[in-house]
This record gives structure tokens, sequence and C-alpha cells, in this order.
């Protein structure tokens, strides 16, 4: 039986009073690229904190890639998780070429403090190529619409060769051409046959591509559904989540919802 890469045990949060996530236990096989839904205020982000090592819960037990929280130095077990978030722009120079950007992911900072050796640079024009960035590479990364942005940002969590990336809502803010364009880039690489697992977090359902074969869903800081998308992703369940009354049409392995 494989190890697996998440494993969250009775994983409660509190802060005073207030419970941000409830008694929340799962499992993510290697592979099983996972998608992760919930209105917001559901607990989206803070499990996100959780599983990249930046969040120590309350109570429960937490594993990630084989590694038990509080028997391993969770500065290395981040060197193996990507995080690509818009959380991160704001954190970054809008001076930075792109490129240098790129590197930052290899050193696991916010700013390029020594040039990057030869492999590093090779290393990174494979991401260039795979996710369209010859045209802007060179341009500074605050110039760059939020899909470029998007897929730098992709591009630099991929520099480590994680074994788990996190895409912590990686089309918000994108038009419907810049949106299309990266979920096609998501998709490939998930397809890809040294992908690491995907974890994604969004807030829309026609983003989840034909890749993403698990679903989360939260609500109120509680596991409201999780297992395989064809039983999970279902009208019941998202009107449920959502408190709206849903209905879905599949096209090419892909949900879209009508309210």
């Amino acid at each position: 039986m494989q190890t697996p890469i998440i494993s969250l045990e009775q994983v409660s949060v509190h802060r005073g009073d207030f419970t941000i996530l409830s008694d929340v236990s799962l499992q993510i096989a290697p592979g099983a690229h996972c998608a992760v839904l919930g209105p917001n205020g559901a607990g989206k982000t803070t499990l996100v904190q959780i599983i990249s090592g930046y969040l120590w819960p309350s109570t429960g037990r937490v594993s990630v890639l084989g590694q038990a929280f509080g028997q391993t130095d969770l500065h290395r077990l981040r060197r193996r998780v990507g995080l690509a978030s818009q959380a991160t722009v704001s954190q970054i120079s809008p001076f930075m070429r792109a490129r240098d950007v790129i590197y930052t992911g290899l050193q696991g900072t916010l700013a390029l403090t020594e040039p990057p050796a030869d492999a590093a640079c090779t290393r990174a024009e494979q991401f260039v190529d795979q996710f369209g960035l010859s045209r802007v590479i060179d341009s500074q990364f605050g110039q760059l619409s939020v899909g470029e942005r998007q897929r730098v940002l992709i591009s630099r969590a991929l520099m480590n060769s994680p074994d788990l990336l996190i895409l912590d809502e990686p089309a918000a803010g994108m038009d419907m051409a810049g949106r299309e364009k990266l979920l096609t880039h998501i998709e490939q690489l998930a397809q890809g046959p040294a992908s690491p697992t995907l974890l994604m977090v969004t807030h829309h359902i026609s983003e989840i591509t034909p890749s993403f074969a698990v679903i989360l869903m939260i609500k109120a800081g509680s596991v409201l559904t999780f297992g395989p998308k064809t039983s999970t992703l279902t009208e019941r369940n998202v009107s449920h989540l959502y408190d709206l009354p849903v209905k879905l049409h599949c096209s090419a392995g892909r949900y879209w919802p009508q309210i």
C-alpha cells in the first residue's frame, strides 16, 4: 500500500472561541490530483497553510509526504512542497524580471540572493517553454498580466521538483482567455509522467479539469464530502455546499454549473 501524500486525522483549528476547521480527516494517494471546493470562509486557506507546513493545527495529526508533523523538520519538508498562490504576488518586487522570479523558487526566497547555477538556468528554461513564457520572460514581473504572473509562480514552485504542488485559486482575477490558457497548462502538467501530485483550491467548478479525479468539499470548517469525482461532484452535494439549487452539465470532462 502506498504511503499517502497527505494524511489528516481529526485536524481542528481554533482561534479563541471560534473554530476554523473541525475534525478534518482525509488521505490523498500519490498521483491522485485533488480539487478543493468551498465558499468563502469555509477554511480552505487554513487547510492549505497546514498542508504546506506554515500552520500548526490546534488538535489532530498531520502527515505530508510520509513525514509526520512533530517528528520531522518542516523547513526541509516545505522544500518538497510547491505552493503557487496569488497571495505571493504582493511579496515579490514588481521590478524583478520574470526569469529571476522563477530562479528564486530554487532558493526558497522572494528575492534573488545569488546568481543561478547553469543547471538552474536550464531547468527554468524548460518551464519557460512548458508554460509559454518566452515572450515575457525578461519583462518586469509587475508588467505581466494576471495569467502570466500565475504561470511564472507555478514555474517558480516547480523549480525544486516538488512531490506535491498546491495551487491556491490559480485562476483568480483572470479573464476567460487567460483562465482557459492557464487551465490548459495545468491539465498538461497533471498528465505529464513526472507530474507532482496536485492539490488545487478553487471557487469555480468549471476550473476542475479532467485530471482532478478527487474532490474535497469544505463547508463551515468541516468536510462535507471527499472522494472520487464521479461520486462526490453531484448536483445534490454542490447545492448543499453553496446553499443554492445547482444543476451540473458535463462536457469534455469538465462540469459547468447552472443556478
